[in-house]
């Protein structure tokens, strides 16, 4: 994720300054949610979206579901 980041730091081919490609972000919140690793998935999803300032819609209710389910594991 690092080199991703400083990629999209120098990459100005996105139109914006600093747009991280999301399928990286979203591949590792898969094997996340499948490893039932949720606290990591939120992690990752909210650092995309601290780079790109906002979520795709798909990624919106990746972390919402994501969120219940790490609260839903405390809880337990």
């Amino acid at each position: 994720m690092d080199a991703v980041e400083r990629e999209s730091k120098v990459d100005k081919s996105y139109g914006g300054d600093g747009f991280c490609a999301p399928w990286y972000y979203g591949q590792l919140a898969i094997i996340y949610r499948k490893e039932k690793q949720y606290s990591e998935e939120v992690a990752i999803l909210e650092r995309l979206q601290e780079q790109n300032n906002y979520l795709h819609e798909t990624a919106l209710k990746r972390l919402k579901k994501a969120r219940e389910l790490q609260n839903k594991g405390k809880s337990c």
